[in-house]
């Protein structure tokens, strides 16, 4: 799971509590030395307090505001920061803190004031300070680049609407890794405490809740999970409903540091899960968590995806997979390469039907923070990893990015500070991580109808394929049969390039090609295509006696296809005993030579193009052909061996 946030109300009640301290002669110094300790252990948001209330004895200490600053901004209250930053850029002090453009350039970026926060990293690049770790100057020329990239985005930004969940799914505590499974809603948070902890403040605890339809109450999971001084988070069921995956985390002695391995249980007949089990996939020296199953309908496996920092991965947490031979058993575990970067890696989601993994990232170009990116499973290897653009990221931590089929929405978590906002919102500060809900924004609904091209009516009963058309080739995507209607629906992803092919027993093929890489089509959330075949054309062939021009029955018809190359193929040969009519069917798209022979009569022959536009809006050509009565010899020659 992602760090957790500190109560939105806990403020007040802090303050509350600091009022009788600061009256009871606490001197500047200690306020100080709190603040300084707790910045140390990682509790930003009460160093953040104690420097505040430190500069109320001396609001002209330019190093207090630059701390309060800097405990302000890991503690995510960026409109303090900013101010707090500020003093120190109006005062005669600024050059006595080296990296304080760098750290005001990162709250911009923050806040989603993208051009700002560029200016600010190149002046600080080029400035070069001699007395700042290069590692920041190099950090500062990355941000730059995202920045500027970021500014781009937005300008791009989809009007998608973003949903703040209703209920009480979403708390003053970090709600996050929502699934749905038979209309429930599995979530996690972290809402609830170690009630008598050593640590203080005291240490949270992740707990599984449950939302059942149409209620807004939650409900948490029995203690078998939930258990007591363990933190459970992070739902995902196998393809089959039997099997739930799980993390359970345990705090390292005295510390706020956990550590996490992935559990499975069973599905029991009243639904409660079984008894925890633990996986061998499980690193033990390192954590274990995010699990999400995926199927590949092609092969048919399933897969775990999960995020570990084990060693030999590329840095920071990685994402990783594993076949599932049952339910408690794996098969070898492998890195994401192609997915995974130098930084951290995390929530994968694989989404069965689309065959896409998506994830957390901040080791690609972000908006700030961690980003949602999607990659594509082509069957032998995945796709170039895209940004999932806005709403979906914001200049905040955007995680937790889920799909399922029989919901028309997406799921994520964040802690942007509205519902409603990209950015940050003056008016609020530290925001928390929520769950929310979110229109598909990556992915475009293409309608195809099929028609019969003579009659031009519906034409049901055939075969639509899709494919995708890129650098490797053509790649089959999906192909549908529709007996008894003529429409086929399917998805397709911005940026790529697609072929429909339509096809039917006795019917021409049709064929269109969707450019989604054309901003006029981009603006379309549904696509329509509309594919004609035409039947098979009927030939009719009759043989008559040239001398009268009376029916000559007993003919025998060749029908040959002309191949490409010159070479005459036989199709089909009908004799006909009784009657002087035969009857053939045509492929369009062909050339054909029909020829009629006799015993006692001449041949006859003739040709037929169906290609000739003539032929477009018929269904039958007639051709009568005329045998010359007489005796007529035959010649055959041979060539004699040595």
């Amino acid at each position: 799971m992602i760090k957790l946030k500190m109560n939105r109300y806990l403020y007040p009640l802090l303050c509350l509590l600091l009022l009788p301290l600061f009256g009871t002669g606490q001197t500047l110094q200690e306020w100080t030395d709190a603040a300084d300790a707790a910045y140390a252990k990682g509790d930003y948001y009460s160093a953040y307090r104690y420097y505040d209330v430190a500069l109320k004895y001396d609001t002209s200490r330019m190093d207090l505001w630059y701390r309060l600053g800097e405990s302000a901004q890991e503690f995510t209250a960026y409109r303090t920061a900013t101010e707090a930053y500020q003093r120190v850029v109006a005062s005669n002090f600024r050059d006595s803190f080296p990296l304080l453009p760098y750290r005001q350039a990162q709250v911009l970026q923050k806040r989603g004031f993208y051009s700002a926060a560029a200016s600010l990293y190149k002046s600080f690049v080029d400035e070069d300070p001699s007395n700042v770790d290069p590692k920041y100057l190099e950090q500062a020329d990355r941000e730059r680049i995202n920045a500027e990239w970021a500014t781009s985005v937005v300008e791009r930004k989809d009007e998608t609407n973003v949903s703040h969940l209703p209920g009480d799914v979403n708390s003053p505590h970090s709600d996050f890794a929502p699934y749905y499974k038979d209309n429930t809603l599995y979530f996690s948070t972290l809402r609830y405490n170690i009630r008598r902890d050593s640590v203080l403040p005291r240490r949270s605890l992740a707990r599984i809740l449950t939302q059942e339809p149409a209620s807004e109450e939650v409900k948490q999971l029995p203690k078998e999970i939930n258990q007591a001084g363990r933190m459970a988070a992070h739902t995902t069921f196998s393809a089959d409903g039997q099997t739930v995956y799980y993390t359970l985390c345990d705090y390292v002695s005295g510390t706020p540091e956990f550590r996490c391995e992935i559990y499975c249980s069973s599905i029991l007949e009243n639904g409660d899960w079984g008894t925890p089990q633990r996986l061998p996939i499980n690193d033990a020296k390192g954590t274990n968590t995010h699990p999400s199953v995926g199927t590949d309908e092609t092969s048919g496996s399933s897969y775990l995806y999960f995020v570990s920092d084990r060693e030999g991965g590329k840095g920071g947490l990685d994402i990783y997979r594993a076949e599932l031979l049952t339910a408690n058993t794996c098969g070898p575990v492998e890195n994401l390469q192609d997915i995974n970067t130098s930084g951290n890696d995390i929530t994968p989601f694989f989404y069965t039907p689309t065959k896409v993994l998506y994830f957390s990232t901040d080791g690609r170009l972000t908006m700030g923070g961690y980003d949602i990116y999607r990659a594509s499973w082509n069957g032998g290897g995945w796709e170039r990893p895209t940004h999932m653009g806005t709403p979906v990221n914001s200049s905040y931590n955007d995680l937790y990015y889920a799909r399922f089929p029989e919901r028309e929405r997406a799921y994520f978590a964040s802690n942007r500070p509205d519902s409603l906002a990209i950015f940050w919102d003056d008016g609020e500060e530290a925001c928390c991580n929520d769950i929310y809900s979110i229109g598909i924004t990556d992915e475009i609904k293409l309608l195809a109808l099929t028609y019969d091209a003579i009659e031009k009516l519906e034409l049901p009963g055939t075969t639509v394929a899709l494919y995708e058309l890129g650098p490797a080739g053509r790649r089959l995507v999906d192909s549908t049969y529709n007996p008894t209607a003529n429409d086929f629906e399917f998805t397709v992803v911005p940026g790529k390039q697609y072929e429909l092919v339509a096809t039917k027993p006795g019917y021409s093929t049709d064929r269109d090609t969707i450019n989604l890489t054309d901003p006029a089509i981009l603006a379309e959330k549904t696509i329509e295509r509309k594919l004609y075949l035409s039947p098979d054309l009927e030939l009719d062939v009759f043989t008559f006696n040239q001398k009268d021009s009376t029916a000559l029955a007993g003919a025998t018809v060749y029908l040959y296809e002309n191949a490409p190359d010159g070479e005459l193929i036989l199709v089909d040969s009908i004799v006909n005993p009784t009657a002087n009519d035969h009857h053939f069917k045509l492929r369009r798209g062909k050339q054909y030579q029909i020829l009629a022979k006799k015993e006692g009569f001449k041949p006859a022959e003739t040709f037929v193009d169906t290609n000739d536009p003539e032929f477009a809006e018929v269904d039958k050509i007639r051709r009568d052909l005329y045998l010359e009565p007489g005796l007529f010899l035959e010649v055959y020659t041979y060539r004699l061996l040595d």
